[in-house]
């Protein structure tokens, strides 16, 4: 068991491990009858985000001294593959062969295989809170600290189309499984829905309970 509520849930793509974690620790259950993790995973600085790669062959963690990288049933995570502090966010390719990292001013991307940066990186003068690949073709969503959500070729690190702008910082960004939507949170306390081709606004925004307005 955890010592604290989990912050994070995830199943494995092939639905046979669920990963829990909390801001210290990630325990891995082979099944609803477990009782008792089959590994955990202690780390030393705080989790802020976890992401399963799409073939389950690895996972990802962003904490506040880097991004670890490692396979499931591996006894021990290795070093982070950068040593950023303050990484925030991680998504892999929907391919699983590149993983993105956000940290406080820049994006990665790195070479999943052999854990190489892929240059350039993608400078960013704000923190970067979420990253989300889209489902077809090599485009990143990013969703950072100020109001705009920007989308990035994957492949050039190179800003495609209009931006998709809040009233307030932005916290969250996920695409639809097609890729024609993109859905993107606020604290201006909004959801919107835009069209991932022209960038307009598909109808009225959510209001989100309780939020800023």
């Amino acid at each position: 068991m955890h010592d604290s509520a989990p912050r994070f849930l995830l199943f494995s793509p092939d639905g046979r491990l669920l990963l829990t974690g909390t801001p210290s620790i990630i325990r891995f259950w082979r099944n609803a009858q477990t009782e008792a993790p089959e590994l955990a995973k202690r780390f030393e600085e705080a989790v802020w985000d976890v992401a399963y790669s799409p073939t389950g062959q690895y996972v990802a963690a962003a904490t506040l001294g880097g991004a670890f990288m490692w396979r499931p049933g591996a006894e021990d995570t290795g070093p982070p593959i950068n040593d950023f502090p303050l990484t925030i966010s991680v998504a892999f390719s929907t391919d699983g062969s590149v993983l993105a990292t956000g940290a406080l001013h820049s994006i990665e991307c790195w070479d999943v295989e052999t854990r190489s940066r892929l240059d350039p990186s993608i400078p960013y003068g704000e923190a970067v809170y979420d990253l989300a690949f889209r489902p077809v073709g090599e485009f990143l969503a990013v969703a950072a600290h100020h109001t705009d959500v920007r989308v990035w070729d994957a492949s050039t690190r190179e800003p495609v189309g209009a931006p998709m702008s809040h009233l307030n910082r932005v916290f969250g960004a996920v695409f639809s499984p097609k890729g024609a939507m993109v859905a993107t949170n606020s604290a201006d306390g909004h959801i919107r829905l835009w069209d991932f081709a022209t960038r307009m606004a598909l109808r009225a925004p959510f209001d989100l309970p309780g939020g800023s307005k």
